[in-house]
């Protein structure tokens, strides 16, 4: 299990707060249960315009982890978009680890996250980048097609499930909660013995996963297999 050396990464980086940096903030499969030798360390930096730091960034969190997902956004946009429903930074902000607690990240955590039409919008469009990437992998890199998978199915089960609250939610939580999607969170855990065989793995997800997607994506997703 992946344990954010958060004093580290506030005693190197914390000087870069009075050139323009606001907020790192570490989400994904690190902090919850997936976190495997498969898994990326995902990063999202928070930045104030004109801020030119980038690559002591991401050369800190390379030096210290073999795979990272790192992206770089300016504050009035991750401000904006949060306040229009996106569920990206909503997930982020709201079940991600904020490592220099920043007035901005307490203060967005502190509202309530609208769910709204375009909190749909932008999960199906996420949910049809991740098909046509998994297609374009699928017969040439096997560890990424497997990564890939795994991404669109835990994605996949947070677009059902907010849908059901109409709210953000925790996917660990959720899982735990809902006995159906147990046996999803299973194949997920155990992904590294499909290692060798990306399809197989994406039969044995669709399997269980189907009944959560819409019709469109389950059939893009299986045409990939044929």
């Amino acid at each position: 299990m992946f344990v954010v050396a958060l004093s580290e990464i506030r005693k190197v980086l914390s000087h870069l707060l009075e050139r323009g940096l606001v907020d790192i903030i570490i989400y994904g499969s690190m902090i919850d249960t997936f976190s495997d030798e498969l898994s990326d360390m995902d990063i999202l930096v928070i930045h104030e315009e004109g801020f030119r730091e980038y690559p002591k960034i991401s050369t800190f969190f390379l030096e210290k982890y073999e795979k990272i997902d790192i992206s770089f956004y300016p504050v009035g946009y991750v401000e904006k978009e949060y306040d229009r429903g996106n569920p990206f930074f909503g997930q982020c902000i709201i079940n991600g680890i904020s490592v220099f607690n920043s007035e901005t990240v307490m203060r967005l955590r502190s509202k309530n996250f609208k769910i709204t039409q375009y909190t749909y919008e932008y999960e199906t469009k996420r949910l049809n980048q991740l098909v046509k990437r998994i297609r374009n992998v699928l017969s040439s890199d096997n560890e990424e097609a497997i990564r890939l998978i795994s991404r669109f199915a835990k994605l996949a089960i947070i677009t059902f499930i907010t849908k059901k609250r109409n709210r953000i939610v925790s996917l660990k939580t959720e899982l735990e909660r809902l006995a159906e999607l147990r046996e999803i969170l299973e194949i997920i855990t155990c992904r590294k013995k499909y290692i060798k065989r990306p399809r197989k793995y994406l039969e044995k997800i669709l399997e269980k996963l189907t009944p959560y997607l819409e019709k469109d994506i389950a059939e893009k997703l299986m045409q990939t297999l044929q």
